[in-house]
């Protein structure tokens, strides 16, 4: 899948298409100084054409080269990648909704999570609410896990509270401006309420 906004295809056809006109019109002017001149002297002949181009290009071409550098070698963790403290907290995307891994969430609150703990979050949460993938692992929707944080730190647990405002204010603004940017419609949703 080709994650690749439109302008920057379009910036990577006019660059192919700028560099493969520059090279035919230099092997034009080669070919000609040469049939003049010989192949030393059309050399000495080109060569500034070639410095001349070659100048631009790193001008004006340069800082997008690193740009493309950097997005290329970070593409793979490319919304991955979060990290409250020094702990990592697995956040996935999809369909315009983000989840945030359970186990994750136990560990930087330093709790442990055990099946007990996980079937009382099943019937407290619900299905819409909590979601297991085909490796087992289980996620929270993102309302629901912030309304989660929200019950905890209501007992003044300071370390809750720090992380729900990290994911509100960072990890899933950062996905919901990433996601908005890529053209796809954030779902709203209330947070969903805890089963009787």
């Amino acid at each position: 899948m080709n994650s690749d906004f439109p302008s920057e295809r379009a910036a990577r056809k006019h660059l192919i298409l700028t560099l493969v006109a520059a090279a035919l019109i230099y092997a034009g002017a080669y070919a000609m100084a040469r049939f003049a001149s010989g192949p030393t002297l059309a050399f000495v002949v080109c060569s500034p054409l070639l410095a001349a181009y070659l100048a631009w290009f790193l001008i004006h071409r340069g800082s997008s080269g690193l740009f493309f550098l950097k997005r290329t070698a970070l593409r793979e963790h490319d919304g991955k990648g979060h990290f409250f403290g020094d702990l990592p907290i697995r956040i996935e995307e999809s369909d315009g909704r983000c989840r945030i891994a359970v186990r994750d969430l136990f560990e930087a609150l330093g709790e442990r999570l055990d099946a007990q703990t996980l079937r009382r979050l099943q019937l407290n949460w619900g299905e819409g609410a909590l979601c297991r993938d085909e490796a087992g692992d289980w996620w929270f929707e993102e309302a629901a896990a912030l309304q989660w944080l929200g019950d905890r730190s209501e007992g003044l647990n300071r370390t809750a509270q720090r992380l729900r405002r990290w994911l509100e204010r960072e990890a899933l603004a950062a996905l919901h401006r990433k996601m908005e940017l890529r053209g796809r419609a954030v779902v709203a949703q209330a947070p969903p309420s805890r089963q009787p």
